[in-house]
């Protein structure tokens, strides 16, 4: 058995049906920070990106029609679980996530991508993990 890599939640990713009625909830009732607001990189949905401290969490209203990438099913869900590690963590992610039989993506940073469909296997509902890499306080990647 190995041991597990040091991570912290650094965001959580949700496909709402209406982005204005969760932001009325986060931001008008819960006080959250709306940071950003805008059209989704390389998707055909709107994004919005709350900072609540250490967590980002993103709202997504996907749309129907455009020139990005469309999101076929648009059902309300938690679509990603983003967790940050130090880079040795990171990299060792990958081979711990395919010995446990989860097809995982490289990511530039040395992290990993689990997508949806393996991790309804594990949590019961398609949600992307990922697991980003962080270079030391000092910035020399460890």
């Amino acid at each position: 058995m190995h041991e597990p890599i040091e991570t912290t939640l650094v965001g959580l990713e949700f496909l709402v049906p209406r982005i204005d009625d969760a932001l009325a909830v986060f931001v008008d009732v819960l006080g959250f920070t709306l940071a950003d607001r805008g059209p989704a990189p390389g998707i055909a949905a709107e994004r919005a990106i709350l900072a609540t401290g250490d967590v980002a969490i993103t709202l997504i209203e996907a749309h129907d029609s455009g020139s990005d990438q469309v999101i076929v099913d648009r059902t309300p869900r938690l679509t990603q679980l983003v967790v940050s590690a130090a880079s040795e963590g990171a990299a060792s992610s990958t081979a711990q996530l395919g010995r446990l039989g989860l097809p995982t993506e490289d990511l530039p940073n040395g992290g990993a991508f689990v997508a949806p469909e393996a991790m309804a296997g594990v949590i019961g509902t398609s949600t992307a993990l990922v697991v980003l890499g962080q270079a030391r306080a000092d910035g020399v990647e460890s």
